[in-house]
């Protein structure tokens, strides 16, 4: 089948060693840089959770685009990242933001290509564009359950 190959999102997956210990332990540090980093990236922010484990964090904001996580081990200095996007936005903005904050001596990073599809030229828009959903958010959802 003839058509345009599409990519539906892009996934960076890093894992940082090395980074600020004191930084790792601190949900609401965690939390806000993941929100910064989804500022950033100019990412729809949809909703945040962040749970401490004393000593580590998780944390995750959802974004219209997709998410952003993090897992933190501060007695090891290891944090594990993921940056999913959908659409045009740039992923390695948000990265950026993280790595940036938490200044890793050592990181291990990977892009996968997400949702590789091929759309029929004939489901192309009369400009050569291809339509892009639309994301719908509930306000009224908290995350409460996660």
């Amino acid at each position: 089948m003839r058509g345009v190959r599409l990519t539906l999102g892009r996934h960076i997956i890093a894992e940082m060693y090395g980074c600020n210990k004191d930084y790792l332990s601190n949900p609401q540090l965690m939390e806000e840089l993941l929100l910064e980093a989804a500022r950033r990236a100019e990412l729809t922010i949809v909703a945040s959770k962040t749970h401490n484990f004393i000593p580590g964090v998780t944390s995750l904001v959802i974004v219209g685009e997709s998410h952003l996580a993090i897992h933190t081990w501060p007695e090891y200095g290891y944090a594990a990242v993921d940056v999913f996007v959908c659409g045009s936005k740039d992923p390695w903005i948000a990265y950026d933001a993280i790595y940036e904050k938490l200044k890793p001596e050592k990181v291990r990073v990977t892009e996968l290509k997400r949702g590789i599809v091929t759309i029929p030229e004939a489901s192309l828009a009369s400009d050569g564009r291809i339509g892009v959903r639309k994301t719908v958010v509930s306000t009224e959802t908290p995350l409460d359950g996660l």
